[in-house]
């Protein structure tokens, strides 16, 4: 069983001051938010108003992504998690807000792609598919196409958040602490301290 633990703020600071460049950004935004790893994995650019300090959840449906509970919402965002974002986005102004690690935004066809230019990525690929198979595509092959969709666009796969989370909770000596959506909860936790 997963453990869930609650960040103090010192562990916290001890957690941030492990984490890697990389990795970094994505905690803090998981902390600062309490949104669910899958959702800062598919956020998009284009949902994230960094002027006004909001963003939007979403589903995806046309990506074949949705929300755990299908329920979309807005957020607000402080100031912290804005100058994060800013500097994590840089001059992109489409796709995903965090890439994998080693993504090379040059180096895709579908980096830096709106989303409905993705969904119409997605749109071909299933297309073509099905004029390969001569036949419409399963749910499981149309899943397929929409992973390599989100691949190309450098979306982060939640394996490699839990496996970050994993590694900097064991540098900083708490190895039971394993399943990154104990940021979800730390940050329940704080709204209700804070009443």
């Amino acid at each position: 069983a997963k453990r869930i633990f609650v960040y103090s703020k010192s562990t916290e600071l001890t957690f941030f001051r492990a984490a890697n460049d990389w990795a970094f950004p994505i905690h803090f935004f998981l902390a600062k938010t309490g949104v669910r790893p899958g959702e800062a994995a598919h956020l998009l650019i284009e949902e994230v108003d960094l002027d006004a300090g909001w963003m939007e959840i979403r589903n995806k449906r046309d990506l074949g992504w949705r929300i755990k509970t299908g329920r979309e919402r807005r957020i607000p965002l402080i100031d912290e998690v804005v100058q994060v974002l800013r500097r994590v986005i840089g001059s992109r102004t489409a796709g995903p807000v965090f890439v994998r690690e080693k993504f090379k935004v040059e180096g895709s066809s579908l980096a830096n792609t709106p989303y409905d230019r993705l969904i119409a990525a997605a749109a071909r690929r299933i297309a073509a598919a099905e004029g390969d198979e001569k036949t419409s595509l399963t749910r499981e092959q149309q899943s397929r196409v929409f992973r390599g969709v989100w691949r190309d666009a450098g979306v982060l796969r939640r394996d490699a958040i839990r496996n970050s989370f994993m590694r900097i909770n064991a540098d900083v000596g708490l190895p039971t602490a394993t399943c990154p959506k104990s940021w979800r909860h730390s940050f329940a936790t704080l709204l209700q301290d804070a009443n």
